[in-house]
């Protein structure tokens, strides 16, 4: 369910899943928003490390689709957005 206090999500973003790319604190933080606001969120982060791992950790807990160590190429390609960490 969205939160009413955000900008609803565009319709075409609405209708499939938004992938983030990049687990840092800004490629978490936009998956947290996205979910917030309605969205099906992938969020994947090539690195295994220790950081990486935590934060899709947290993004599992939330209830949003993450992954360390690797991307789903072909649902990334599937997504109706992309959103690229500032990081990668």
């Amino acid at each position: 369910m969205s939160d009413p206090k955000l900008a609803p999500l565009p319709p075409e973003w609405a209708s499939g899943e938004i992938a983030v790319i990049g687990l840092g604190k800004s490629g978490v933080g936009a998956a947290l928003l996205l979910a917030r606001a309605g969205a099906r969120v992938y969020a994947s982060d090539a690195s295994e490390g220790a950081s990486a791992r935590q934060s899709a950790e947290r993004l599992l807990a939330a209830g949003i689709a993450a992954e360390a160590g690797g991307h789903d190429l072909e649902r990334i390609v599937r997504s109706t957005a992309v959103v690229a960490s500032p990081g990668v």
